[in-house]
């Protein structure tokens, strides 16, 4: 379970605050990847399957952003 607090800026129109849930599974066979079915107390629910780990590390979101961004752009030129 986390906290979520939009911004300031986002606030309009929406709650403030929510509390998700999310559960979680690792599966290591027959490939790695992990499974999750998350919920809030905004009566939303979903599922995400995270199946293609990158050994790459970055310091911030933004980072990470900037080099798909670019690895897209040298693909896309290729």
């Amino acid at each position: 379970m986390y906290r979520n607090e939009p911004r300031f800026q986002a606030r309009p129109g929406a709650r403030f605050i929510t509390a998700p849930s999310v559960w979680l599974e690792i599966i290591d066979e027959p490939e790695k990847k992990v499974t999750s079915h998350h919920w809030t107390d905004r009566e939303a629910a979903g599922e995400m399957e995270l199946d293609n780990r990158q050994k790459k590390r970055f310091q911030t979101v933004q980072s990470a952003k900037s080099y798909y961004a670019d690895l897209e752009k040298d693909e896309a030129r290729a």
